[in-house]
């Protein structure tokens, strides 16, 4: 969702008035009704996830679903219709902050989830939507809407931007007893983010490295060149690096706070 929402800001930047006003491929919208209807995927999952909660607790969807179904001829021509007037009325700096408002929700949703009410699953009418399925989990719910943002993203005419990501680079000493568990760490922070990026590991040895890098101890995670974790005091130079969470200390940053970091270092590289 993440780097959906970042590649949305993108799009709407690089866009022209004659690229919005143009005919997408493969749709009767325009590239402007065409970016409300991809924001719209976002917003009909966060419409979707109480009632899915909601029955999947109570198996009562098989019905629902057949008779929604057989209502597909007046849904394709509402989804048609919808998304034709939004994306006339909506502006796209509106768009974009509706998208970022959608996907902030969503996030935090997703964050509250357990394994539990992920697993929780209704039946589903396949003939509105491809990416539709007969049955869904929540954790299939959530993912729908990256996969109906990424088919109608390729169905736009506008040039295509520049890919957005962020520079990662995780540097590290030779010694450090924490440098597997950090990459590891860091993959796992940038995984669930959702970000394009590119992650180099570097391997500080030298006291001149030191000093050009601005390395504050091993393991370092920074985004753009700059340091995710800003050290409140000097470098610490050639030595291993101490991350506090609360009242604990660690040799690595709490997962949580890892995210955060790479999320706050997207919205500032936008």
């Amino acid at each position: 969702m993440e780097r959906a929402r970042v590649t949305f800001h993108e799009l709407v930047k690089r866009a022209s008035a004659e690229e919005l006003s143009r005919r997408s491929d493969g749709t009767r919208w325009t590239n402007r009704q065409l970016l409300f209807h991809m924001v719209f995927g976002y917003l009909i999952v966060r419409t979707l996830m109480p009632l899915v909660h909601l029955l999947g607790r109570l198996g009562w969807s098989r019905r629902l679903a057949a008779t929604l179904n057989s209502l597909r001829g007046p849904f394709h021509v509402i989804n048609y219709l919808g998304s034709a007037c939004g994306g006339q009325i909506l502006s796209p700096t509106a768009m974009t902050r509706l998208m970022d408002r959608t996907v902030q929700v969503l996030q935090r949703r997703l964050a509250g989830e357990t394994d539990h009410s992920l697993n929780l699953a209704m039946h589903f009418p396949p003939t509105w939507d491809p990416y539709f399925q007969p049955t869904m989990s929540v954790a299939d719910v959530y993912h729908f809407g990256t996969q109906h943002f990424d088919h109608h993203q390729r169905q736009l005419t506008l040039q295509a931007p520049e890919q957005p990501g962020l520079g990662i680079q995780l540097l590290v000493t030779s010694d450090c007893p924490h440098r597997e568990a950090a990459e590891h760490l860091l993959r796992t922070a940038l995984a669930e983010v959702g970000l394009p990026t590119k992650l180099r590991v570097l391997t500080v040895t030298e006291a001149d490295d030191v000093a050009l890098q601005g390395f504050a101890g091993s393991p370092t995670f920074r985004a753009n060149k700059a340091d995710l974790f800003p050290p409140a005091r000097q470098p610490a130079g050639l030595s291993c690096r101490i991350y506090r969470t609360g009242s604990t200390s660690s040799g690595l940053p709490d997962l949580h706070d890892l995210r955060q970091a790479l999320k706050h270092a997207a919205d500032q590289a936008l």
